[in-house]
């Protein structure tokens, strides 16, 4: 068992990535937080699971995802889920995050389809928010290992290992 915790992102296409990191890093340096990439955690787990993920993602059928972004979220109780899009829950992610909680079956990690725009934040008055679409599609999962802890240091520390593209099937490594 190692410190970190590892995680699978989705990580939306390029055309809706763009907007989302554009609004993320209003807000990071609005809040003097760090930016991170956009993303929706898929699954977390406290096991090394980085040598079973190419297995995984050579089985996987999905090409992308589509999710609705349903409301947003402000949460000054939470560090990494404070200002966020709550995503819809779909039998697709249902059946993606079923498969691949088969990584580590004692992970206790609850799936909530988000994606943040803001981290650590306390005063949401001057940020901006995603509003360019009512859903986002998802064409490439990340492996990425970070510090359980939320907070800056845990950011700036977030390390990808692996990507995977789910249109061209191709996996690159870090």
């Amino acid at each position: 068992m190692s410190d970190n915790l590892y995680s699978i992102w989705l990580v939306p296409r390029k055309d809706f990535l763009i907007p989302l990191a554009d609004c993320i890093n209003h807000n990071s340096f609005i809040s003097k937080q760090p930016a991170f990439i956009p993303h929706m955690t898929l699954f977390t787990s406290g096991k090394n699971i980085l040598d079973d993920f190419d297995n995984y993602v050579s089985q996987l059928k999905y090409q992308s995802i589509k999710l609705r972004v349903e409301s947003l979220i402000k949460d000054e109780e939470s560090y990494y889920m404070n200002y966020y899009l709550k995503l819809s829950n779909t039998k697709e992610l249902d059946g993606f995050f079923d498969n691949i909680k088969q990584l580590d079956i004692s992970s206790n990690y609850q799936l909530k389809p988000h994606i943040s725009l803001s981290y650590g934040a306390n005063d949401f008055s001057d940020f901006v928010t995603y509003d360019f679409s009512e859903d986002i599609i998802f064409d490439e999962l990340v492996i990425m290992e970070y510090s359980p802890k939320g907070s800056t240091k845990a950011v700036l520390d977030f390390k990808i290992l692996k990507s995977y593209n789910l249109q061209t099937q191709k996996l690159i490594k870090y």
